[in-house]
């Protein structure tokens, strides 16, 4: 009996093929993360996003004191407005990203799929929006 039990645990242990493709994406997406993050100049803070919850799937914060999770959270509400709004004008368009000035911070917020975004927060003087975007552009493949 003690076998049989052993022999389903290693069975159920095994990933499935989409199982193992959900992780392969997922590891992908946790790598290009990682290189937006490295290559941002002057960024505080960078998150991916769940549109719809606000949920954080993944965050970097690099200044004490900023709260990414919180401001990713209220960003996803500004952008599901924004989305309302947009595609009150024009079905077939679409939002390629956002800029938000708050004091000498930039927020760019940038589609990364179609459920969730990318958001960067950087110093004002440290990088200027072109440069951010184009960093934004590079690794969510959303225009340029």
């Amino acid at each position: 009996m003690a076998a049989v039990r052993r022999a389903q645990t290693r069975r159920a242990a095994t990933p499935t093929v989409e199982q193992r493709a959900d992780q392969l994406a997922e590891a992908e997406q946790h790598r290009v993360f990682a290189s937006a993050v490295a290559e941002a100049n002057g960024l505080i803070a960078a998150s991916v996003v769940e549109l719809t919850s606000g949920a954080t799937l993944q965050s970097q914060c690099l200044r004490p004191g900023f709260d990414v999770v919180v401001a990713g959270a209220l960003s996803s509400a500004v952008l599901r407005h924004r989305l309302r709004v947009v595609r009150a004008f024009s079905p077939q368009a679409r939002l390629d990203d956002m800029l938000v000035v708050i004091g000498a911070q930039l927020h760019l917020i940038r589609m990364w799929s179609p459920t969730s975004f990318l958001y960067l927060v950087a110093d004002a003087a440290m990088t200027h929006f072109a440069a951010l975007r184009s960093v934004a552009s590079k690794y969510t493949g959303v225009g340029s």
